[in-house]
């Protein structure tokens, strides 16, 4: 049973860290941002959803749980539809903003596990110098990362741990230019 659960366990946990991470961005969102607000609420309803229905899927209630995933699919979309131009424009005016306040700065080591920090290595390094340090980053990243599943018995030949590694790394690199393409 555990060794089943364990995916479930994985996907029903990011989302929920996502949730808790939207949930802090929300609060701490100025009141005047209504389009903004109304983007963060979609995306902790959405989060909330794919983290209720990987606990319906641990309890095998997979009636519950479609309802709640194709549920949280389809308002992903709704949203992505309604707000994914607000949202873009008010994380460039944060990316901006944190480009003046924080260009100045040296760059530590923990700049590499941080948004701001990627802003920071691209206005130094460049956004293109950025983005390929970050593929090799999470490349190194991902595949320690499952090299250990494979030891666990979750993955199980190199090949697979190679090519799982090349792909999360390219996903960790889109997000990183994506965040730094406009400074």
């Amino acid at each position: 049973m555990i060794e089943q659960a364990f995916p479930v366990l994985i996907f029903s946990l990011v989302f929920f860290v996502g949730f808790v991470m939207v949930l802090y961005s929300f609060l701490s969102l100025k009141p005047k941002a209504k389009p903004v607000r109304n983007g963060y609420i979609l995306a902790l309803i959405i989060s909330l959803l794919f983290s209720l229905s990987g606990v319906f899927l641990l309890f095998e209630q997979i009636i519950l749980w479609a309802i709640l995933f194709f549920g949280g699919a389809i308002l992903g979309v709704i949203a992505w539809i309604l707000h994914g131009k607000t949202i873009v424009t008010q994380k460039r005016k944060e990316a901006m903003e944190i480009a003046s306040k924080k260009g100045n700065e040296a760059l530590t080591f923990s700049d590499i596990f941080t948004a701001k920090g990627w802003i920071k290595i691209a206005l130094r390094l460049g956004t293109t110098k950025a983005t390929i340090l970050s593929f090799f980053f999470a490349l190194v990243v991902s595949f320690w990362f499952f090299l250990i599943l494979t030891k666990l018995g979750y993955v199980e030949t190199l090949f697979e741990v190679i090519t799982d590694a090349i792909i999360t790394s390219v996903f960790a690199s889109i997000i990183v230019y994506l965040t730094v393409r406009k400074i």
